[in-house]
């Protein structure tokens, strides 16, 4: 009784691209697509438990650092691998861009650490780089994150000018895409064209795609261009179908 199903329109699966519509597919979660509302307020029930239990247990590793009086001289990263969309416009897993599925948390407590957060997208990518700084050991060349250490220590900005995901539905490879998170702005390029565009600033939600909008033809062409100069779409069958699967796969 303590969490409630978010709310969505009737026809969000049905309005979305179709990448998303082909993830929701993949994930098995489309048979459950508004219906069986119990079992979604089940499990999403049982995350939110085991995001609580999460909490506690690195919350007795923050004690136990304190105690034991090594808080000064380690650094504690809490993040995760990638977000859940947790019944958020009725799909669940994840695969997709939106925040629900893409974000994820990320907290640093280290020496000379500012509290409170820098309010700019950054990247898993990251950490190495972070870490290798704060340890005083040099970052390889080869290393394609930036150290967040300036931001942690409340002194400038990133040096990185945009965060990349990339996806693609689970064996279904002609449904792939690639998102640029810039600013307040996310790009969405998919390799059927069917593109996205969302000002996160003024649409959290996610839910009006800008990408036709007149007004922002300026922002989605750039973005655009900067997607496909990093992603190259066009060599991305071949970057699937070079990439061997597990011997022992288990999923059909």
């Amino acid at each position: 009784d303590r969490v409630r199903l978010p709310k969505y329109p009737a026809d969000s699966l049905e309005k979305s691209v179709g990448f998303v519509r082909a993830a929701v597919e993949a994930n098995g979660c489309i048979q459950h697509y508004n219906c069986d509302s119990e079992i979604h307020l089940r499990a999403l029930a049982a995350y939110a438990a085991c995001v609580e239990w999460v909490d506690d247990a690195a919350g007795r590793v923050i004690d136990a650092l304190d105690y034991l009086g090594l808080a000064d001289n380690t650094v504690v990263i809490y993040a995760s691998d990638h977000g859940e969309m947790a019944g958020s416009r009725g799909y669940w897993q994840k695969t997709v861009f939106f925040d629900d599925s893409a974000r994820v948390p990320l907290i640093v407590r280290a020496p000379g650490c500012k509290k409170g957060g820098c309010g700019e997208p950054v990247g898993l990518i990251d950490l190495y780089p972070t870490l290798c700084e704060l340890a005083g050991l040099e970052v390889p060349g080869t290393c394609e994150g930036v150290s967040l250490v300036p931001l942690l220590a409340g002194e400038g900005r990133s040096a990185r000018d945009g965060v990349f995901c990339e996806s693609t539905v689970y064996k279904r490879p002609e449904y792939a895409g690639c998102m640029l998170r810039r600013g307040n702005h996310k790009y969405n390029h998919y390799l059927d064209g069917d593109d996205e565009l969302y000002d996160l600033g003024a649409d959290p939600g996610e839910t009006v795609n800008l990408v036709r909008d007149a007004a922002c033809a300026g922002t989605a062409r750039e973005m655009l261009d900067a997607v496909v100069n990093f992603w190259q779409p066009e060599q991305q069958r071949e970057r699937f179908d070079r990439t061997p699967m597990m011997r022992r796969e288990t999923i059909e």
